[in-house]
């Protein structure tokens, strides 16, 4: 019985030694958690706003949009100086040939299309700023925009 007991501990402890070690790839490799929080994403929409922060802009409440909607990889709404405006974030990488389109388009005009509809937008590189028409700060903001 001990000897049974005995091979039972040593088997569990070398299978825990063993899954240990496993080696990850790339893909499923996680950051330690302190390196997490101390890593930046460059080209987030996170990044935009700590860039209006650092710039003399207030930021409060995130407000969810589906952004899908705009062919985007992350948006939201966010209370920017005490009005609200929107974020978007286009990957060129995996996005629609229309969506690309509408993406260029809205360079060039500063309308950006969706589903029969239009609005005015202000574009930087892949990431689309819009609901400014009534923001009390919208030349600020869109100054602070252009320079990220």
């Amino acid at each position: 019985m001990k000897f049974k007991v005995l091979v039972v501990m040593i088997l569990t402890v070398a299978l825990i030694s063993l899954t240990g070690c496993q080696q990850q790839s790339p893909e499923t490799a996680q950051p330690e958690k302190s390196q997490q929080t101390t890593q930046t994403k460059k080209g987030t929409l996170a990044d935009v706003l700590k860039y209006f922060q650092d710039n003399g802009l207030e930021t409060g409440e995130v407000i969810g949009k589906a952004y899908d909607m705009m062919g985007a990889v992350e948006g939201f709404g966010i209370i920017v100086n005490g009005e609200q405006i929107e974020l978007y974030r286009i990957d060129l990488k995996t996005a629609s040939e229309e969506t690309k389109q509408n993406l260029e388009s809205a360079r060039s005009l500063g309308v950006y299309n969706m589903s029969g509809m239009s609005f005015p937008v202000v574009v930087n590189g892949n990431i689309i700023l819009t609901r400014l028409s009534e923001h009390p700060e919208g030349d600020k903001i869109v100054e602070i925009f252009k320079n990220y």
